[in-house]
Formats: structure tokens, sequence, C-alpha cells
């Protein structure tokens, strides 16, 4: 059963990649802890692994970052999809050349450094929530190859036609 989301969230800050795990890590970025906990409670901690779709779609200098469930689930709070445009980088080209087989999915916070001090540039901190969830089906794809009545492209016309 091929099920999109009702909402699609696309106010985090963008994606990061960490590679030192057993199975690589994507990191939706947060700059509110607060927000990021009751997102992961209200929609992704009710996830069935199986079930959890994640999509990059080149298109241009950029790609989409598509996750979602597919499927329904009696544990969902509330159906969200996460959808952002985020330019290409080395990182996420570093990511799609080494992607073996599933990938963990988390929540960060990324803010200024607490320890920064005045007079020097300023420097962030990166902090991993705990929970995870692991997405076996990750896709790479090119915007002109996915299929116009696909979960994807109708997400992506959404976003594009609400900004």
């Amino acid at each position: 059963m091929n099920k999109s989301p009702k909402l699609w969230y696309s106010e985090f800050l963008g994606v990061g990649y960490r590679y030192h795990d057993v199975y690589m890590n994507v990191l939706l970025l947060f700059s509110d802890r607060s927000v990021a906990v009751k997102l992961w409670n209200r929609s992704i901690d009710g996830w069935a692994d199986d079930q959890v779709k994640l999509m990059f779609i080149e298109d241009g200098g950029n790609y989409w970052f598509i996750l979602f469930q597919e499927g329904s689930s009696i544990l969902l709070k509330e159906d969200i999809g996460f959808i952002k445009c985020v330019p290409i980088s080395n990182n996420y080209l570093k990511f799609k050349n080494r992607y073996e087989l599933k990938v963990i999915i988390r929540f960060a916070i990324y803010s200024t450094s607490s320890r920064a001090k005045k007079n020097e540039d300023v420097s962030y901190d990166l902090r991993l929530l705990k929970k995870i969830k692991y997405a076996y089906g990750v896709e790479f794809l090119h915007y002109e190859d996915i299929p116009v009545d696909g979960t994807a492209y109708k997400a992506i016309g959404k976003v594009k036609n609400s900004a």
C-alpha cells in the first residue's frame, strides 16, 4: 500500500551525515531540542523500520531529501513526512558513494557553541539525540526520472507551490 503523508515538514535546518558508526547516520538538523523531541515522538518513533522510505532526488546543484513511512500504522500520532531542498555537498556525495544496506536516522541539535568567546569566530555544537530509526528503503534518483504520480513528485510539488 503506497500512502503519502498528510503533512510535509520542512522547517528543519538541513541534513547532516555521520560516517563513524557501523551504519552511516543521516541527521536531520534542528536548532531547538524541544521541537525536535516532540516531532520525533509524534512521528518517527511510531514508524516501522521496514516501511521507512528515504529518498535523495538530485535536481541540478541541489537534492531533495525526502523521508516518510510508506504505508499506515496504528502507532502514528501524526502522519508526517520530512522534505528539504539542500545543496549538493561533498558530504552528501561521500554518503552516496559509501551507503550500504541500511541507514540510521537520527535528529541532531545544531547550535552556536556556548564556549565561543566574544572575539573569536563563532563555533558550533552538534548534539545527537539518542533515539534512532533504521531505513532500509534508500533511493538515489534524478528529478526527471521520478514518476509524476509518485509520492516524491507530489511532495516536491507541494513544497514548491507553498514557497
